[in-house]
């Protein structure tokens, strides 16, 4: 019975393969790809984006503050997510000055965090689907936090010398997967001078 089945079954693929020799496979074909699977415009090619899905829906996002903290001061910034987030980097450019960074969870806030810190999607393209998404994320600077759980610590110095100066950037490079919660992140001048620069952070919301 099996030989019966088998020899069936090659029969009709030798019979398609003879049809689609003589050009007579219509039963075979099949439409053309959508447009947005397709690259190039003379030779086509199903196309092949190098990148997260995350990127091309919108759902990555950047965040940057320039700072000037003088000499024993603390910039507090607060992060508020309801949502799980993987951050992608953070980091900063430091051009004078000395600085701890500290990354926190829990604690007791004061002061307000009244400054709120610009979310700048990392894709702009009119490809994103529309409605475009919201990011959930919120970061605000302008408190304080008190006995909260350390979870990195950093520091960043930037070389002086007569007539010279250097700047230095720090990064975390890991991705770090981070669930719903409000964090806070230190940059406290343990230096004698100034502290100035650039610190940035890029983030994907997860859905």
């Amino acid at each position: 019975m099996a030989d019966v089945i088998y020899k069936a079954l090659w029969a009709g693929i030798q019979k398609r393969l003879v049809d689609m020799l003589d050009g007579t496979w219509a039963e075979l074909s099949v439409s053309q790809p959508p447009a947005f699977l397709l690259s190039g415009t003379t030779k086509q090619r199903l196309r092949v984006d190098i990148g997260e899905p995350a990127f091309f829906e919108g759902r990555q996002f950047r965040t940057y503050r320039e700072f000037s903290i003088a000499a024993g001061a603390t910039l507090t910034l607060r992060f508020v997510t309801p949502i799980n987030v993987i951050l992608l980097s953070q980091g900063l450019e430091i051009d004078g000055g000395s600085l701890r960074i500290q990354n926190l969870v829990g604690g007791t806030p004061g002061g307000t965090f009244a400054e709120v810190l610009p979310i700048i999607p990392q894709n702009t393209m009119s490809e994103r689907p529309t409605p475009l998404y919201t990011p959930q994320m919120v970061i605000t600077a302008g408190g304080t936090i008190t006995g909260a759980t350390v979870l990195d610590n950093h520091r960043a110095v930037a070389a002086t010398a007569t007539a010279q100066q250097t700047t230095v950037g720090s990064t975390v490079g890991d991705s770090r997967g981070i669930g719903a919660n409000t964090y806070y992140v230190t940059y406290q001048n343990f230096g004698g001078g100034v502290a100035t620069g650039t610190l940035f952070y890029r983030w994907e919301e997860r859905t």
